[in-house]
């Protein structure tokens, strides 16, 4: 009996003389700094992720992408140097019609490269800003690999592998964003090389052919070129910001329309003034001239159609993020991967009557202009990506 109680005391001083190393050995301060160092980690890797996926959704995800941006804006430029072959085709004078007939077709067909020109041009910038934009966010990318996270030893291989996709996805942003734009200087030398093959070809058909008279007929197309050239941008410049304040009057955008009329009435000063510049070319001159009076009544009736309401700028900011409610919806609320930009319009959408009514005009313009912004960009990405 005793050697079995001897045997038991001495299993359990065992036990606690072990236990006791243990518990010397567990340093309480090291486990909660090993604890703390995997955790920041872990929210570290989580932010950067968050950015990898944001930036790759802004190249990829959504019918207003990068990739989807550019691809649009491929097909316009094959189709933009398709065209030219029409109007080439358009000057060697194969249909047997009157010099006016030739004229108002090959003023028309001019004029439409110039329009499908001004879209392109207005594509690429919007493509690079975008994209620069996105390279900003993804910032110094790639980042560090595994070894500068400490705790982190069982997913070293994920870390290290984001660092081969930041890699990949900073070079292909790089190359997509510049890509359109870079371009545009190529696309301006081909539509000047275009214009002087026009004059030849038409030279060449004239001698064959003796359709109208020659140098009468040269110096006639020769003076269209050249003011529709200048006229014809110019024009589309201009329709373009009628199309705009036809927008914003409609949305209630009250700071968009009063930049707008200002920027539109020095605009058409400027066409003005270079039709007044324009020498012969009398029937492209006059249609010009009344197709931009157009414009800049439009552009005036627009303007006064909102400021006629007699509203305060309070009251019709606050209709106009009423009335783009709706659209947070798809861009944002049934959104699987809302844009980064949702928070910032929720938190606009939750401002009520009285918080518009306190704000003065500088502020009331900010959140305007960020509301419809954010929105833009959130409306690109595409519903439900």
């Amino acid at each position: 009996m005793r050697r079995k109680l001897g045997l038991r005391y001495a299993l359990a001083g065992a036990v606690l003389l072990v236990g006791g190393i243990s518990l010397a050995a567990d340093d309480p301060a090291a486990r909660e700094r090993t604890a703390i160092d995997g955790l920041q980690s872990a929210n570290s890797m989580s932010v950067r992720d968050g950015v990898y996926v944001q930036t790759r959704d802004v190249l990829l995800t959504g019918s207003g992408s990068l990739k989807a941006q550019l691809d649009v804006w491929e097909t316009g430029t094959q189709q933009w140097m398709a065209s030219w072959m029409g109007i080439l085709s358009l000057a060697d004078l194969k249909d047997n019609v009157p010099y006016a007939t030739f004229e108002a077709a090959l003023t028309a067909q001019l004029k439409a490269q110039a329009t499908q020109i001004d879209t392109l041009t207005r594509q690429a910038a919007q493509i690079k800003a975008q994209g620069t934009e996105a390279l900003v966010r993804f910032g110094n990318a790639p980042g560090p690999g595994s070894g500068s996270y400490p705790g982190t030893a069982t997913y070293s291989q994920v870390i290290d592998g984001l660092v081969g996709r930041e890699t990949d996805l900073k070079a292909t942003l790089t190359t997509v964003t510049t890509l359109a734009d870079s371009k545009i200087a190529t696309m301006r030398d081909l539509d000047t090389r275009s214009r002087v093959a026009i004059l030849s070809r038409l030279r060449a058909a004239l001698l064959a052919k003796g359709r109208y008279p020659l140098e009468q007929t040269i110096t006639a197309v020769r003076q269209l070129l050249d003011a529709e050239k200048v006229i014809d941008p110019l024009l589309a410049a201009a329709a373009k910001m009628e199309n705009d304040l036809d927008r914003q009057a409609l949305g209630l955008q009250i700071f968009h329309v009063k930049a707008g009329i200002v920027a539109g009435n020095q605009h058409c000063a400027t066409v003005q003034a270079a039709l007044n510049g324009v020498t012969g070319a009398a029937n492209f001159v006059t249609a010009s001239r009344t197709r931009l009076n157009q414009l800049c009544a439009a552009m005036e009736d627009h303007h006064e159609s909102l400021v006629s309401l007699g509203m305060s700028n309070a009251e019709l900011v606050a209709f106009a993020v009423d009335t783009d409610k709706a659209a947070l919806q798809g861009a944002c609320v049934r959104s699987a991967k809302p844009a980064i930009g949702c928070e910032k319009l929720a938190t606009v959408a939750a401002l009520k009557e009285v918080d518009y009514s306190s704000m003065d005009d500088t502020m009331l313009q900010f959140v305007e202009y960020g509301w419809t912004e954010n929105l833009d960009a959130a409306q690109r990405k595409g519903a439900g990506q």
